[in-house]
């Protein structure tokens, strides 16, 4: 028997299969909903978007700081002469 969650939009039942993992918890399957309601689960979506953002600003500044070092690193090396 496998598990069962319903979900329902304007009066109407929809019915979502529940996974199971091998590791960690069981996960609602939404990945039809769109087709079947016209309805995003946005839930779903704003965590990632926001994961991202924090990605990239994290890469923003890791690229700053390799190019300050860089450029310290050319000054200094113009100061020595092998």
């Amino acid at each position: 028997m496998s598990d069962k969650c319903f979900i329902e939009i304007d009066g109407k039942k929809y019915e979502l299969p529940i996974k199971k993992g091998t590791v960690g918890p069981s996960v609602i399957d939404v990945r039809d909903l769109y087709k079947n309601t016209g309805h995003l689960l946005s839930i779903l979506v704003l965590p990632l978007l926001q994961a991202a953002n924090l990605i990239f600003a994290t890469l923003m500044v890791i690229k700053e700081l390799f190019y300050i070092e860089d450029m310290k690193l050319k000054n200094y090396l113009k100061k020595v002469h092998f």
